[in-house]
């Protein structure tokens, strides 16, 4: 099998909440998912992570998944981090792949009239 990290990514700007529990009660940051595939995705955050790290991802589509950190790399004042995605309802994952299938169709059509994303 592929490795997830291997797979292309959507880049993307989505600000999320990073919680500790599916409900979005505890909070332990603020992060902004610069990349995403239906494995895994990348994000930024000043908040301290690591490795193992399971969080809950309140997102402003609206969905909720929760992911696990995989990787944690400093830049700069703030981190690099990666993830997969443990756990999505049903209906959260329909939402996330219209999203994905949506912002490649966006990237395609301004790739095509030769802006840079």
């Amino acid at each position: 099998m592929k490795d997830p990290r291997k797979r292309s990514r959507i880049p993307i700007r989505i600000p999320v909440h990073l919680c500790t529990d599916p409900q979005g009660h505890h909070v332990k940051g603020d992060a902004v998912v610069v990349d995403l595939n239906a494995e895994g995705l990348g994000f930024e955050t000043e908040a301290e992570l690591k490795r193992g790290d399971l969080l809950f991802l309140k997102v402003a589509l609206p969905i909720s998944l929760a992911c696990r950190v995989s990787y944690v790399k400093p830049r700069g004042p703030n981190y690099r981090c990666g993830a997969s995605i443990q756990r999505i309802g049903f209906l959260d994952k329909l939402k996330l792949s219209d999203f994905v299938n949506n912002q490649i169709k966006k990237s395609k059509t301004t790739q095509n009239q030769g802006v840079a994303i």
